[in-house]
């Protein structure tokens, strides 16, 4: 099978004698070389003419092409990249490998005015839309693969491009990462950005995993909520998988990595790794400066007073990493509780002795553990102590003394257990008042100054010296506390005859007088 290349010197990226050296190295690590763009049908020209791939250095470093070869699934199609001097490409720039180069031609429009970098033969590499696969492959590795079916949807005119969260090894293998490119080229009436950077994707604006990120703010797996820019980039679970790029920065698992030497990498809750001041080691210190300092999610959570409770209000903000459930691993501080006075004394109590936590001084008005009020019910019986504004419990010390309590039970102990100002002052009947209150019967829960006189009894219900007022016969005689004496209602004789008392009493009298 032939090969032809042609290889263009890339000057722009190569090292010279008055330019600093560059580290420069073969892509041999996975990922290191992306397919970012493809034109598969043209259709505007011959595919035999018009069909070409783009390759990013995706790598961090410069890189040296030469030995790569492009292959399909099987290996059956491929091409090697080889050239008579070296292939520099720097990290980010790209390189299009295409069938024929219109500046080797000099006929414009020929290949759909397309510039390319490295020219192969037709026969040895054929794309076909509907389904294929490439493989760039270095010494034997794949260093990244991308394979296609109907299902993508792959257009004709138009090249298929990755949008920019994909430009990575796993990403760019996603069709949810790949759409049409609008960009005209001139002036065949093709789309597409050979060598350029890619646009982002229609619908990149939505957020489909529901992770707080589109496609468009990076989120480079927008399929799985794990995968995001705020996420912490790891080999295990919930980290990612080995050898991805769980937070989209285009370096796999660098959340591994110690970068800055401060003994905590990004899964051990280092949330920033290019900084050696800022892990979960660190003091937030007593000045704010914008900086979640010690990683607990709380940017200038201060201590001012150094009593070991940070300030959050203000000017301390909750800002989680990501919004995923990794974000639970370093940022249980959320639910943190702040130090309602961190500087100063307040009523001769020093800010280091007011904080959540703090034992509480009654009756001083001053709030020493941060829930909001002063002690002022020590016992906790509901109410609160008359040495404080409103309170009304005449012992704060002794849960069985209070408003409303019952005054020794019905049994005299020398104490004021209902806070009336009264000793031993019972109501023993349970009815809400007390000897001292008018009750002038304090073993009847009916008799008392509360209720209303009744018709059918002997009792002065409502304690004010009379009985059965207001009825429709009034009693003969009245007495206190009650009596015995009938009321004017109509008796019946033992032969069956009905009299009222009063004649009753009449027949009495006469038959005394007789």
């Amino acid at each position: 099978m032939k090969r032809h290349i042609a290889a263009l010197a890339l000057l722009s990226m190569c090292a010279t004698a008055s330019s600093p050296a560059w580290a420069v190295r073969s892509p041999t690590e996975v990922g290191d070389l992306v397919v970012t763009e493809i034109m598969t049908e043209p259709q505007k020209v011959a595919v035999y003419f018009g069909q070409w791939i783009e390759v990013t250095n995706a790598s961090g470093e410069l890189l040296d092409l030469n030995g790569l070869v492009v292959k399909d699934a099987t290996g059956g199609e491929q091409f090697s990249v080889v050239g008579g001097s070296e292939l520099l490409l720097p990290h980010g720039e790209a390189i299009v490998f295409g069938v024929s180069d219109v500046r080797t031609t000099g006929v414009t429009g020929y290949n759909g005015n397309i510039p390319v970098d490295v020219v192969y033969s037709f026969g040895d590499f054929e794309m076909k839309r509907s389904s294929d696969t490439i493989r760039l492959t270095y010494d034997g590795d794949v260093i990244d693969s991308v394979t296609w079916d109907s299902s993508w949807g792959l257009p004709t005119t138009a090249s298929y491009q990755v949008a920019p969260q994909g430009y990575l090894e796993w990403a760019n293998g996603l069709s949810l990462n790949w759409c049409s490119s609008d960009l005209f080229i001139d002036p065949t009436g093709l789309y597409g950005t050979p060598g350029e950077p890619n646009d982002y994707c229609l619908g990149a604006g939505t957020d489909g995993d529901g992770d707080g990120y589109t496609r468009q703010q990076g989120d480079c797996d927008d399929t799985d909520p794990y995968v995001n820019p705020g996420a912490i980039d790891g080999t295990e679970a919930p980290f990612g998988e080995p050898d991805d790029d769980a937070n989209c920065d285009n370096v796999r698992d660098n959340g591994t990595d110690d970068a800055d030497g401060d003994g905590y990498t990004g899964i051990d809750g280092d949330c920033d790794d290019t900084n050696a001041n800022i892990n979960p080691a660190k003091s937030e210190g007593k000045t704010a400066d914008g900086i979640d300092n010690d990683c607990n999610c709380w940017i200038d959570d201060i201590d001012g007073d150094g009593d070991g409770f940070p300030n959050l209000d203000p000017p301390a903000d909750y800002i989680p990493y990501s919004d995923d459930d990794v974000t639970d691993l370093f940022c249980d501080s959320a639910d943190e509780i702040g130090d309602c006075v961190d500087e100063g004394i307040i009523d001769g109590v020093t800010a280091t002795q007011i904080h959540p936590g703090a034992t509480e001084t009654p009756y001083n008005g001053v709030d020493e553990d941060c829930d909001g009020e002063d002690l002022c019910d020590v016992d906790q019986d509901g109410y609160d102590s008359d040495e404080c504004e409103g309170g009304r419990d005449c012992n704060d010390n002794n849960a069985e003394v209070h408003p409303g309590a019952a005054d020794a039970n019905g049994e005299p102990d020398g104490i004021d257990n209902d806070c009336d100002g009264i000793i031993d002052s019972p109501d023993r009947d349970g009815d809400g008042y007390m000897i001292t209150d008018g009750d002038c019967d304090d073993s009847n829960a009916a008799v008392n100054p509360g209720v209303e006189e009744a018709c059918d009894d002997f009792l002065d219900n409502n304690c004010d010296g009379f009985y059965n007022e207001g009825c429709s016969y009034p009693a003969m005689n009245a007495s206190v506390q009650g009596g015995t004496v009938a009321t004017c209602s109509s008796v019946t004789t033992a032969g069956g005859l009905t009299l009222s008392l009063a004649a009753l009493f009449g027949l009495l009298i006469s038959r005394r007088r007789r």
